[in-house]
């Protein structure tokens, strides 16, 4: 599964005349955790993150493209693994805590510098033998 940001156009207005059957796809993949959903409130344009598997990304950019809504997609993994992006979802806390291991915190490391550290990456590299 990969980290993705998505900004799109999506209004509240068009969101609730998004059709039922789209609605209930949407209720199914949630609740199957086939992917995790995070929107920022606080954003100025509907910027959500989610985490998912790639033919659920592109179900969810059908619905997009039916519905003729503009969207920009980021694939985020690596900096949301580091860190660097940060969710503040517990979905998202607990994808990172188990998909995080030392090649990528060194990596970070390598980017980013020893002080940019946090305390999950400090556990990660006490594990280390």
């Amino acid at each position: 599964m990969l980290a993705w940001k998505i900004v799109s156009e999506m209004s509240k207005e068009l969101e609730e005349e998004i059709s039922e059957r789209e609605k209930k796809f949407l209720e199914f993949i949630v609740e199957n955790n086939t992917f995790h959903v995070w929107e920022d409130e606080e954003a100025e344009k509907n910027t959500s993150y989610i985490i998912c598997e790639n033919n659920v990304l592109e179900m969810v950019e059908s619905l997009f493209l039916e519905n003729h809504i503009k969207y920009t997609k980021e694939e985020i993994t690596e900096d949301f693994l580091m860190g660097i992006v940060k969710i503040p979802c517990l979905e998202f806390r607990e994808y990172r805590e188990a998909h995080i291991d030392v090649d990528i915190v060194l990596d970070k490391i390598r980017k980013y510098g020893i002080d940019s550290l946090d305390e999950l990456d400090k556990s990660v590299l006490n594990t280390i033998n």
